[in-house]
Formats: structure tokens, C-alpha cells, sequence
């Protein structure tokens, strides 16, 4: 939803020129890695890289079986073996004492940021084994400095998707 509104926007505000195969557009718009999580991704940037003709790379097919294997080890590994822990916790966290909800909220912050950039990790796998860069969506928020860093460097591209088409027409608006 977010990237087809994108997609209306630019073209409205002539950043983008209005494609005019129907079939290039839906490409565009369900493009089956970054569907459900992202990365949003932006027609000027995304669309090139669909339309254009790929060729079989070894080293492209390595890089991105190192990206999905990672990606896998963090969401299968990491946060489906915390998951049961903090699920029991939170279900009955009257039954439990304060350091142990404490070390609940500790386990599904890692579970939350093992599965989320598990996710990225393949789905920036599935793109590049198809000649396709995505952009960077995850920037390991947890060492960020501030609460602001922290947002810019968690959903990268939503952040982004919200300043250029909410925030700023918001802000700028002579009404």
C-alpha cells in the first residue's frame, strides 16, 4: 500500500514518470521479497533493476545465500527459541516476580530484532540471487545513540516513506 501510494505521489509531483504497462506497475507493486515487512521501495530506484535483463553471477549467488542463510539463523535460531519464553512470560507475567519480567523484556527485544532482521537479511538474499539491490532497511538500531537514531536505523525505509509523503507535505502545506 505504502509503495503504490509512493508510486501516485511521485508520478503527481513529476519525480516519475507515469508507466504505462500495466504489467510493469504490478511488478513493481507486488514484488513478492519485500511484500509483507519491506523494504517500501521507491519506482526511481526499484523499477530499473526489475525491467532490466539479469544475468547468472556466481559471486551475486553467494552473497545472497550468505544473506539468506544469516537471515534464516536469526529468525529460526535466535527468535523462534526465544519466542516460547517471553510468550509464557508475558501470558503470565502476574505469576512471575520484577527481575523476571525484566529479563523478559530483554529476551523479546532480541527476539524482536533477531526476527525482523532475520526477515530483511532473506529477503535481501532473494533480491540480490535475482540481480536486484534493495535498499538498507535495518541498520542495527540497538546501538544507536538516541531514541530519534534508534527510529531512522529500525525501518529504515518506512521512516523514509513517512517524512517524504506525510511529514514534510504536512509541514510545507500553505493550509
Amino acid at each position: 500500500t505504502f509503495q503504490s501510494i509512493g508510486y501516485i505521489f511521485d508520478v503527481h509531483r513529476k519525480k516519475v514518470t507515469a508507466e504505462k504497462n500495466f504489467l510493469k506497475v504490478a511488478l513493481f507493486v507486488s514484488y513478492f521479497p519485500q511484500i509483507i515487512e519491506g523494504p517500501i521501495g521507491r519506482f526511481d530506484a526499484l523499477a530499473p533493476q526489475l525491467f532490466a535483463e539479469h544475468k547468472f553471477s556466481f559471486e551475486r549467488l553467494k552473497r545472497a545465500a550468505f544473506f539468506v542463510i544469516w537471515g534464516l539463523m536469526k529468525k529460526m535460531v535466535i527468535a523462534d527459541n526465544i519466542a516460547p519464553m517471553t510468550n509464557e512470560i508475558i501470558k503470565y507475567y502476574t505469576s512471575y516476580s520484577g527481575i523476571t519480567i525484566f529479563i523478559g523484556m530483554i529476551l523479546f527485544g532480541i527476539q524482536l530484532y533477531a526476527d525482523f532482521s532475520g526477515y530483511m537479511d532473506i529477503v535481501m538474499g532473494l533480491s540480490c540471487v535475482m540481480g536486484i539491490d534493495l535498499a538498507q532497511n535495518f541498520k542495527r538500531p540497538y546501538f544507536s545513540r538516541s531514541l530519534a537514531e534508534f527510529w531512522r536505523r529500525w525501518h529504515i525505509s518506512l521512516c523514509s516513506w513517512f517524512k517524504d509523503y506525510l511529514f514534510y507535505p504536512i509541514s510545507t502545506s500553505k493550509t
